[in-house]
């Protein structure tokens, strides 16, 4: 065996450190959070759902966690995590959309919508080819 044989020649699972653990089959991707690695040497970018103990630092590891082929990228090609803004959903009523300036419409027929977060005197219903059954859009935008 060559004592310089990388990881990947030697098929070996990538290294985990010590505080790390591997997630049980149990555990439901769905309910992981996302992380995104990029590495240089191949220019590629992943999506990887993992735990956040995980501290993912090869491309080997990467691919591992993703289940993925390694392809032709060295298994010690190093990866950086790519920040990004966290997709957090708040789920926002009607009243919060109208006071923050925003228009919501809900399709009730073919041409008609309704405003349901309409005020003061705008139009419960939008009519196509009826543009007094607009909303007010004037009102709602400003500088």
């Amino acid at each position: 065996m060559n004592p310089k044989a990388s990881r990947r020649e030697l098929g070996a699972a990538p290294a985990m450190h010590r505080h790390q653990t591997r997630f049980h089959a149990r555990t439901e991707a769905a309910d992981l959070p996302i992380y995104v690695y990029h590495c240089e040497e191949n220019g590629r970018t992943l999506e990887v759902r993992h735990p956040m103990a995980y501290d993912l630092s090869t491309w080997g590891e990467v691919c591992y966690t993703a289940q993925i082929p390694l392809g032709e990228t060295d298994f010690l090609a190093s990866v950086r995590k790519v920040l990004s803004v966290p997709g957090i959903a708040i789920p926002t009523g009607n009243a919060e959309l109208r006071n923050q300036g925003f228009t919501k419409l809900v399709k009730r027929d073919d041409g008609v919508y309704e405003n349901v977060t309409r005020s003061g005197n705008e139009a419960r219903y939008m009519r196509r080819g009826q543009s007094d059954s607009l909303p007010h859009l004037a009102k709602k935008i400003g500088d």
